[in-house]
């Protein structure tokens, strides 16, 4: 999956990354041989959360639920975007102290659906038939 870059003013939050994800299982539900999600950002490095704190729902999420946070090399394009939408994460990295990180999640099918049916909501919307 990926996350297209927000307009100015926009954050990434938690109901939107939850929504989001609902809609991934229901599409998982129709698809048995799919085993996992599997992306990678800058957003799930832990150590984002102390600078953006309005992300640390990212790490927590996957981490808590039977993801797996593995750091991956890093390109330029994740270090450009981890830096375009945050004068704080870029004056950091300008000081030195922040390092972006990219962090690959990597999320089993069965720990994945579980967290999505313990979520508010998850029966109340319409699945998606073929």
């Amino acid at each position: 999956n990926h996350l297209p870059v927000l307009p100015p003013g926009m954050r990434f939050t938690e109901d939107v990354f939850i929504h989001a994800h609902l809609e991934v299982a229901r599409l998982l539900l129709g698809a048995p041989e799919v085993r996992g999600i599997v992306s990678a950002s800058w957003y799930y490095d832990p150590a984002v959360s102390d600078l953006s704190p309005h992300l640390n729902f990212l790490p927590r999420i996957v981490a808590e639920n039977g993801g797996l946070l593995v750091e991956v090399p890093l390109d330029r394009s994740t270090r450009e975007h981890a830096l375009i939408g945050s004068r704080t994460r870029r004056e950091a990295a300008e000081q030195g102290r922040y390092r972006v990180r990219n962090y690959a999640r990597l999320w089993g099918r069965e720990p994945f659906l579980a967290w999505a049916e313990r979520q508010q909501g998850w029966q109340l919307s319409m699945p998606i038939q073929a």
